[in-house]
């Protein structure tokens, strides 16, 4: 396996599961510099590098971890890796003949929409507004398409709201916020999605038989099984002014819980 943005919060989550599995026999790891986690072969390059189809032949997963998620990055530089990355990096796999391609978007690329079903279906279309970092998760999905089209096998994953130690969104930022801004007379619905629950969809979605069993198409939503309304993550928070523990922090805590629960 090769994972690109193998130094960033996802990636470090993902070799750490990796280097541990037993059945993963060789872990390439990509990035601008060099991660933390020992025990994989560490390749210093940016994933738009020409030479970038040479280090993926013969991998037989590639992870494309490799996009910028910084709410303060200038929006022509972030699309220049995310967008041109991911061509790049779909470009490079098809010219190395890699079997399949595993990459992350969001499921915020559905659109947050009034009439969307609850839970949604992962082959609804994509209604989000091209903007900002959006913008760039809809031309990536396009890409994707492109790929597929043109006969690689490239599975994307649309996480739900991310959280986790180290992860810094729009999502996170408004859940440690002093105040929760909400409309008045609603209650919003959230899901969220650990980073660590996320890297460890990865180990599935490198098993060839377990895709081949899926008659779908290659993109998955990803998410906690249950589904909280702000006024319930403010109760819990509520519940823990004690402990000083932030909204943000509460939430990560209970999908932390409820993932040891499910591994018992």
């Amino acid at each position: 396996m090769l994972v690109t943005g193998a130094a960033g919060v996802l990636g470090t989550a993902l070799l750490r599961q990796l280097v541990v599995d037993a059945g993963v026999r060789q872990v390439h790891a990509v990035d601008v510099r060099r991660g933390a986690v020992q025990g994989v072969t560490w390749h210093l390059r940016d994933v738009r590098d020409a030479d970038l189809a040479d280090l993926l032949a013969g991998v037989d997963v590639v992870v494309h971890l490799a996009v910028d998620w910084s709410l303060e990055a200038v929006n022509s530089q972030r699309s220049a890796l995310n967008v041109g990355g991911t061509k790049a990096v779909l470009d490079a796999a098809l010219a190395a003949g890699a079997p399949r391609v595993v990459m992350v978007t969001s499921a915020s690329v559905y659109g947050a929409l009034a009439d969307n079903a609850i839970p949604l279906p992962e082959d609804s279309p994509l209604r989000a507004v091209p903007e900002g970092i959006v913008a760039d998760l809809l031309q990536m999905e396009a890409l994707a398409g492109q790929a597929r089209t043109d006969g690689l096998d490239v599975v994307v994953v649309r996480p739900a709201a991310l959280v986790g130690p180290g992860v810094d969104t729009i999502v996170t930022r408004h859940f440690a916020a002093p105040r929760l801004l909400v409309v008045k007379d609603t209650s919003p619905t959230w899901q969220f999605c650990h980073v660590d629950d996320l890297a460890g969809a990865f180990l599935f979605l490198d098993d060839l038989d377990f895709l081949a069993g899926l008659q779908r198409a290659r993109f998955f939503r990803l998410g906690a099984q249950d589904l909280d309304d702000v006024g319930d993550v403010l109760g819990l928070v509520d519940d823990r002014v004690a402990e000083r523990r932030g909204p943000v922090e509460v939430v990560v805590h209970l999908l932390e819980n409820g993932r040891e629960a499910r591994h018992r």
